[in-house]
């Protein structure tokens, strides 16, 4: 994008009027930032950085998003491959959302749903909206995020935190588990070991509920020397075998939803 201002109008604009306007929400519960329009971060309150797993913004001031693995970010130095893919995964959607932004000169709501570092939750991007100079060009891009929990496994899995274990054995592939399950099956049963229905389980597969009974009393329900499609029985039996902490990893993939869309990205 060609700007028809200087980049010391535009430094001059940051450090005399957005800095000093934003600095009062650093120390806030709000997770919120500035970027410039190269993807430099301008400001941001610490709890954005701690997402990244920086102490506190200053640690960020200056890096730029659109290259974060040369940058350094703190979060990209998982032990876990799979979770530096889904850190970086998520990064190139927000900076997807910023570019529409710069586009369409106008603000973007979305949700992204996403797993990595024993999280496996949605963050509602309320608010990514065009910073305007006083001459009318855009200049840079301010987000405010919020999180919530995605079917309650938040929660659930606080209560392992505290018991060292690795993300590893959090998210495992389903020929990694003690009995060996497809991907369809270990999908099925974590979503009913964790607390959900058939119905929901199959509105989250995007498969009739009838197929989720036929693979329980078919595939699943016999492996665990289960005869009569009991499948209290089964879910039982799973949980004592800790299905439900092993999130499938087909279940761990970012999305994106443009609010007011009816995609997603």
């Amino acid at each position: 994008m060609t700007l028809h201002i200087s980049d010391k109008e535009i430094k001059d604009y940051f450090n005399k009027i957005i800095i000093p306007s934003f600095l009062p929400l650093v120390e806030s519960t709000i997770v919120a930032v500035i970027w410039d329009i190269s993807g430099e971060l301008v400001v941001a309150t610490n709890r954005y950085a701690e997402k990244f797993g920086f102490k506190n913004w200053e640690e960020m001031k200056g890096r730029n998003i659109h290259n974060p693995q040369a940058q350094e970010f703190p979060i990209l130095n998982s032990s876990s491959i799979e979770n530096t893919q889904y850190a970086l995964d998520i990064i190139q959607q927000i900076v997807n959302l910023r570019e529409r932004v710069f586009v369409e000169k106008m603000p973007v709501s979305a949700v992204i749903i996403h797993p990595f570092t024993r999280v496996f939750s949605t963050t509602i991007i309320i608010y990514q909206t065009p910073v305007f100079h006083y001459s009318g060009e855009i200049v840079g891009a301010q987000m405010t995020i919020t999180d919530f929990n995605m079917f309650g496994v938040n929660d659930y899995l606080s209560g392992y935190q505290d018991k060292a274990l690795d993300v590893p054995s959090i998210i495992k592939k389903s020929d990694e588990l003690k009995i060996p399950l497809s991907r369809r099956q270990h999908e099925i049963l974590f979503l009913l070991t964790i607390g959900l229905s058939q119905r929901e389980a199959a509105a989250i597969l995007n498969i009739s509920r009838s197929s989720i009974a036929k693979t329980l009393t078919e595939s699943i329900c016999p492996k665990f020397d289960i005869y009569d499609a009991n499948t209290n029985t089964l879910i039982e039996k799973a949980r004592k075998m800790n299905i439900h902490k092993f999130i499938p990893s087909s279940l761990c993939k970012p999305w994106v939803i443009v609010l007011g869309e009816m995609h997603a990205e």
